[in-house]
């Protein structure tokens, strides 16, 4: 039997969380279990914040009741953890004993859109919220809007519901330059062929439904001896997957334009069948080479080279024999495909790829192997002092969207820098260093002369690097500034962005350094590594959208260079840009 299973590589900080009451808000403890009960002098209590106010409904005015208020330090540390508190039956909220400093804001409650600290109309970043020593701010009002749906029915050639049918609403936007389709909610229809999606913020959505016995459908390859049985048939009538209104190609999918509260009805399937003759197998072996782990679950997949989707499983998978290892993926359209056998064991996942090409014909013969992979050693080289008190974690993340789990686990460098990465399979890879300090980052990465932080880390055939030289620096500048509007009055949440200025060498995590502006239309980044930027603001859009070069690129063209040097701060008066459309693909 199928297990489904679910590929997640998460890099993150585990920070403790505060919560209590709106009637029961106690103050953040100090550092090293040092008690709080009366240490704190009259002075010292005089020196913290508290914030408080009021949270209705927009619709009615009425004062909303289990909302959840939760403040966290922009740059939070274990001397700023996150206090959250619950609004009463007045729809009133309180926070007190806050320490100095600049803080992201968040409201939120089952049914209604979230909302931040000075966001408009539930869209765009929110503003940081800036607390001067002992400033009380007790007068905040926020008034949260309906979520939306979506509902419609699906039906078949003959006017017949079509029972458990996932159906997706999706977000389009930009990925390093590439279209891709991101599901912001799927429910499967019920058994009047139903559905009824919910939840949804506002925005521009696209609606698909994954018919059973589409493409995707799962096959096992059975046999009681060596010898296997013949897998079964496709189903006689398939139905392929389809975009609202009715079409089979996502470039001609119609956008629906959803606003807060809404609840749009009728958005209805009239599924026909097609012609599974039009479909391909692709048929092959998986070896593995992994000692001790012949009896790990092994799924295979084929992912479309250039698919529209941001979750790339799920769609051509199957399971190999578990006597031959053979394996069959069956209904695949003609495309080009990534085929990858995945093996979980030993606290990690492991694959091997291959690319094959679909045209009219079965693919045959697909060689998997699976291997331990190869070690990669290497060393990290701290400059300055920040840099050297901060553990840090070494990762080689995979280029491939569609291949995440080909990343390696990050490992923590020894106090001599040095590091070892182990099994890293076949793939292209960025390398990325990280840590806990926020003025430090990756100033260079080489092996063997080459610039690794251009040209990534390939992994062919077992063959690799056999030392990498890293350099993490604590040596980078700030920024700070306002960005004001075209009436030269402050703009609470906008985006400030720099860009690298003409640096190809630099990758991602180089290229682009972003903050909000609060509520005086202030912002400050630091850790920036020195160079020459473009600075840019913006007045709302979408935060992804700055890794995709032709996203930026016409706001770069118009704006002033800033140079950053070590230790010093960059002064930025800035105009906002406004971002006309809110679908990054208009």
């Amino acid at each position: 039997m199928f297990v489904p299973f679910l590929v997640v590589l998460v890099l993150c900080l585990v920070v403790p969380f505060e919560r209590s009451s709106a009637q029961d808000v106690t103050a953040t403890p100090p550092p090293n279990g040092e008690q709080s009960a009366a240490v704190t002098t009259p002075e010292q209590d005089s020196q913290l914040c508290s914030v408080a106010g009021t949270v209705t409904s927009l619709a009615t005015g009425e004062p909303l009741k289990k909302v959840d208020v939760t403040l966290t330090a922009e740059n939070p540390d274990i001397h700023h953890r996150p206090q959250s508190v619950i609004t009463d039956a007045a729809g009133h909220f309180s926070i007190d004993h806050i320490q100095a400093g600049r803080y992201e804001m968040a409201i939120s409650r089952d049914g209604y859109l979230s909302q931040h600290y000075a966001q408009e109309n539930g869209e765009g970043p929110g503003a940081v919220l800036s607390l001067g020593a002992g400033q009380k701010m007790t007068d905040l009002i926020f008034r949260l809007q309906k979520t939306a749906v979506i509902t419609g029915r699906v039906v078949d050639e003959d006017g017949e519901p079509m029972i458990r049918v996932p159906v997706e609403v999706l977000w389009r936007r930009n990925v390093n330059g590439t279209v891709k389709f991101e599901p912001m909610g799927s429910e499967s229809t019920d058994d009047q062929g139903t559905y009824r999606v919910f939840g949804l913020s506002p925005g521009r959505y696209f609606v698909r439904v994954r018919p059973e016995g589409r493409e995707g459908s799962f096959v096992m390859l059975r046999g009681d001896n060596d010898d296997e049985q013949e897998s079964a048939p496709p189903p006689k009538i398939v139905y392929a997957e389809t975009y609202y209104p009715g079409t089979t190609d996502p470039a001609s999918a119609s956008a629906i334009d959803v606003k807060a509260g809404d609840e749009i009805p009728r958005i209805d399937f009239f599924m026909t069948p097609r012609d599974a003759a039009r479909t391909y197998r692709i048929r092959g072996h998986v070896t593995n080479m992994l000692a001790g782990q012949s009896e790990g679950f092994v799924t295979v997949m084929a992912m479309p080279r250039n698919g529209e989707d941001m979750n790339p499983f799920g769609r051509f998978v199957a399971q190999p024999n578990r006597k031959t290892n053979n394996f069959e993926i069956v209904q695949v359209p003609p495309g080009s495909y990534t085929v990858a056998a995945v093996i979980f064991g030993g606290g990690r996942q492991r694959a091997a790829t291959q690319e094959v090409e679909v045209t009219n014909a079965d693919v045959d013969f697909v060689s998997l192997v699976l291997t331990h992979g190869v070690d990669i050693s290497g060393r990290v080289t701290f400059e300055g002092q920040m840099a050297a008190n901060s553990p840090v974690n070494v990762v080689l993340q995979s280029q491939r969207a569609n291949l995440p789990f080909l990343s390696s686990i990050p490992v923590l460098a020894k106090p001599d820098g040095s590091f070892t990465l182990t099994e890293v399979a076949d793939g292209s890879y960025s390398i990325n260093a990280f840590s806990q300090c926020r003025e430090c980052y990756l100033k260079s990465a080489t092996a063997n002369g080459v610039d690794l932080l251009a040209q990534g880390v390939l992994v062919s055939s077992g063959s690799a690097p056999a030392s990498i030289d890293l350099v993490y620096s604590s040596n980078t500048g700030k920024a700070s500034g306002t960005v004001t509007g075209t009436d030269d009055l402050p703009v609470p949440g906008a985006y400030v962005v720099l860009v690298k200025d003409n640096d190809p060498s630099a990758n991602a995590d180089q290229r682009f350094e972003t903050t909000t502006t609060d509520q005086y239309g202030k912002f400050e980044i630091s850790g920036i590594p020195p160079g020459r930027y473009k600075a840019i603001a913006l007045a709302k859009g979408d935060s992804d959208s700055y890794s995709d070069p032709d996203f930026i690129k016409p706001y770069a063209a118009k704006a002033d260079s800033v140079d950053v040097t070590t230790g010093s701060t960059a002064s930025l008066q800035l105009k906002v840009n406004s971002v006309t459309a809110s679908d990054p693909t208009n």
